[in-house]
């Protein structure tokens, strides 16, 4: 958590130093929360995980959980976040592919609509 909010930091203090903005982007991933509806994609993922690293599976929802806390410290330091985590959280079809933060087509488009919206709210609108 404090390498991820140092980094976060660092790259927001080089945005601003060369005058961008900066979004830091926690993304969608199978064990980012619980999930309403079953999916084959969420079982797939699950056993490919357990079958390639075993016991990741496990500690990832908490590793998650203290990556969206540290977002809330940066955000309430004026960095500009944008948690993805539970974006998917009511799907009905396939998003996943091969690992636990891997997208489809549909999961990848849904990803940047989001981050676009955050974007494009910043532009100023030329008259």
């Amino acid at each position: 958590e404090r390498i991820y909010e140092e980094n976060q930091r660092a790259m927001a203090k080089l945005a601003a130093s060369v005058g961008a903005k900066f979004l830091t982007v926690l993304e969608p991933n199978r064990y980012g929360t619980q999930y309403t509806h079953g999916a084959t994609d969420l079982d797939f993922v699950a056993r490919e995980m357990d079958g390639h690293m075993p016991g990741l599976s496990g500690i990832l929802p908490q590793g998650l959980r203290a990556l969206g806390a540290a977002q809330a410290k940066l955000r309430a330091e004026g960095i500009e976040t944008l948690d993805l985590s539970a974006v998917f959280k009511d799907k009905t079809g396939n998003i996943f592919t091969t690992s636990t933060a891997h997208l489809n087509a549909e999961g990848s488009r849904v990803v940047a609509e989001r981050i676009a919206q955050v974007i494009l709210s910043q532009i100023p609108v030329s008259q």
